[in-house]
C-alpha cells in the first residue's frame, strides 16, 4: 500500500504551534495577473569541441555579470564561460577525492566563493574553480543553501526513535558546518516519497514535480530570509535566521489532476531486478496518487524574488513570483519553445537555460520584457 501522510494541518514551526503572522499574506490575486511573458533574447552561443570531447553540458548553474557557470552532471564537470561563449575556466571531476564528485546537487556563488554540495560533501572553491576547503558530512541535506561562509539552512531525513523501526521525519532547520544543528524550523512526515509492498519487499520510490508530498526550503542569504513549505498546501512560512515567522504567503490552488496516462508514462520505465514488470508496473499505476501537489519547487533570485513552481499538469508547470516584501507579482506561463521550469533565473526578470534540441547545445538568456514586475 502506498504510505502517504494525510494533507493539511498545522505542524511545529521551532518547536511550537505555529500562530498567526503579523504580516500575515494570503495572496490568491497577482499584481500583473497570468502572463506568457514577451521575452528579448540577450544573448546565445553554442557548445564547441574546445570545451571538451567528453562534455556535453546540459544547465545553466549560475551566473554572474562577468560569466556563466554551465554544469555537465554526467561528467561531473563545472565550466566558466564568459558572456561572449569564450571557455575561462573548467574545473571539478568525478571522483571520491578532494574537488571530487560522484554527483552534484547545488552550486552557488556567495562573496567570492563558490560552494559546491552532492554526494555528502560541500566544496569551496574560488571563482576560477580553486578548491579552498571541504567538508564532509554525515547526513544528506536538500536544498542546501549556505546563509553565510559558516552556517547553511537545509532539510534532513532524521529518524525519531529506533534507527530501523522509529518515525521518519524531514526537518528544516540552520546547521553550522560540523553539523551541529542552530535552529529548527519545521518537522514534517511529509518526505517526498511512498512506499509500496510488492511480495515480502517496501520499494521506496521519489518523485520530484510535486508528485507526492514534500518538505522543502529556499534561502536568501542577502537577507537572511528563509521560506519552508510543505507542499501538500500552498503556504510558505517566511522565517528569519533566528526562526521566528514573519510571514505566511498563501494561496487557494486546485491541484492538478494526474491522469491515466499520465500515470502509465510514469509506470512505463519503472524496472526492478528479479520482479514481473509488468506487474510491478501495474501495482504502481494503481497506488500512484490522483492528483498532484500545489508546490512543486521553490527559489529566490540574486536580487531577492521568490519563485514558486506550481504544476498545472504532469510535466507543465507555471511560476509564481513574489518580490523581497512577498508581493504576489505575477504568474508566468511557459512562452512559446521555452521551458521555464529548465530555466535559472539571474534576476527576477532575466533567466538562462540549455537548449538540446540540436546537434551541440546553447546557452541562451532572456530578458522578461512585459509584464514589468518592478
Amino acid at each position: 500500500m502506498i504510505i502517504i501522510t494525510a494533507c493539511g494541518g498545522e505542524h511545529p514551526v521551532g518547536g511550537s504551534k505555529a500562530g498567526t503572522a503579523k504580516n500575515q499574506t494570503v495572496a490568491n490575486a497577482p499584481k500583473c495577473g497570468v502572463f506568457v511573458p514577451k521575452v528579448e533574447e540577450v544573448s546565445r552561443f553554442t557548445q564547441v569541441p574546445s570545451w571538451g570531447e567528453d562534455v556535453v553540458i546540459q544547465y545553466v548553474l549560475l551566473a554572474t555579470p562577468e560569466r556563466y557557470y554551465l554544469g555537465d552532471f554526467r561528467a561531473i564537470r563545472i565550466l566558466a564561460v564568459g558572456m561572449n561563449g569564450k571557455l575561462q575556466h573548467s574545473f571539478l571531476k568525478k571522483g571520491q577525492g578532494p574537488g571530487e564528485f560522484q554527483w552534484l546537487s547545488q552550486v552557488q556563488k556567495l562573496g567570492d566563493n563558490l560552494w559546491v554540495y552532492g554526494t555528502r560533501k560541500l566544496d569551496r572553491l574560488s571563482g576560477d574553480g580553486i578548491l579552498r576547503s571541504e567538508v564532509r558530512f554525515d547526513k544528506y541535506y536538500y536544498n542546501l543553501t549556505m546563509m553565510n561562509d559558516s552556517k547553511f539552512a537545509g532539510v534532513r531525513t532524521e529518524v525519531e526513535g529506533d534507527e530501523k523501526t522509529g518515525r521518519r521525519i524531514k526537518r528544516a532547520g540552520l546547521w553550522d558546518l560540523k553539523e551541529n544543528r542552530l535552529k529548527s524550523f519545521r518537522t514534517s512526515d511529509q518526505r517526498g516519497v511512498f512506499e509500496f509492498k510488492q511480495d515480502k519487499t517496501f520499494l521506496t520510490l521519489s518523485f520530484g514535480g510535486g508528485l507526492v508530498p514534500d518538505l522543502i526550503l529556499a534561502g536568501d542569504p542577502a537577507t537572511q530570509r528563509i521560506y519552508v513549505c510543505e507542499t501538500d498546501i500552498y503556504r510558505i512560512y517566511v522565517m528569519n535566521a533566528e526562526g521566528k515567522l514573519i510571514q505566511t504567503i498563501e494561496r487557494t490552488i486546485e491541484p492538478a489532476v494526474l491522469t491515466d496516462q499520465d500515470k502509465d508514462e510514469l509506470a512505463g520505465n519503472f524496472n526492478v531486478n528479479g520482479m514481473d514488470q509488468n506487474d510491478i508496473r501495474m501495482r504502481l499505476k494503481k497506488q500512484l496518487p490522483d492528483r498532484m501537489c500545489p508546490v512543486a519547487s521553490m527559489q529566490v533570485t540574486p536580487d531577492g524574488y521568490l519563485i514558486v513552481e506550481r504544476p498545472v499538469k504532469s510535466g507543465i508547470n507555471e511560476l509564481d513570483i513574489y518580490n523581497q516584501a512577498g508581493q504576489f507579482l505575477v504568474t508566468l506561463q511557459n512562452p512559446k519553445d521555452i521551458n521555464l521550469s529548465g530555466a535559472t533565473f539571474l534576476s527576477h526578470d532575466r533567466f538562462a537555460l540549455v537548449d538540446n534540441k540540436g546537434d551541440l547545445p546553447v546557452v541562451i538568456e532572456y530578458h522578461v520584457v512585459q509584464p514589468e514586475m518592478e
